[in-house]
């Protein structure tokens, strides 16, 4: 599974894909703007069909919790959504209610900011992180060589363009 997080204005992990909440619930504006009372308060599922009607954005906490009680035993990929809007803490709140929950599956945390990947792997050395990115030099420059991520999420494109060319001779589960 792999979910969405940003922080609301009063400082809780929600999920949700977007930096707004426009396109998938009833209201407008940022995550980061609304109180997490105003983000429930939205109608994030009539988008999708109207006998969603009743369903609101979760927080992060709610899904873990609904995980563990589910018997979910995969991998939970929680990517956090701090390339465009860096959320201070997220790192921190994020880790914490995972922690919390001690879930008896995988977690992977993966971000496009690579800042927010030090910032977890200095949380925790142990802390599995994926870099998340759609150019590959970039991401290749921008580690400059320190694979301390466990994995890069890659573009499909690229992804099968490497199944054609070979395997890439780099430490990492591409």
């Amino acid at each position: 599974i792999e979910l969405d997080v940003h922080l609301s204005s009063d400082g809780e992990v929600v999920v949700i894909h977007d930096e707004t909440v426009d396109r998938t619930t009833n209201g407008t504006g940022l995550v980061s703007e609304l109180t997490l009372q105003e983000l429930k308060s939205l109608d994030a599922g009539s988008w999708f069909d109207p006998l969603y009607s009743k369903v609101t954005i979760p927080t992060l906490k709610e899904v873990l919790d609904m995980l563990v009680t589910e018997g979910f035993c995969g991998l939970l990929n929680i990517e956090l959504k701090t390339d465009k809007i860096v959320y201070p803490e997220m790192s921190r709140k994020v880790y914490r209610l995972v922690q919390e929950t001690a879930p008896a599956y995988d977690i992977v945390y993966s971000s496009f900011n690579y800042d927010t990947l030090i910032e977890m792997k200095k949380i925790n050395d142990k802390n599995q992180v994926a870099l998340l990115f759609k150019k590959v030099g970039r991401a290749q420059t921008r580690l400059n060589g320190e694979y301390f991520v466990e994995a890069w999420h890659v573009p499909v494109d690229w992804a099968k363009a490497r199944l054609i060319l070979g395997k890439p001779r780099l430490p990492l589960r591409v």
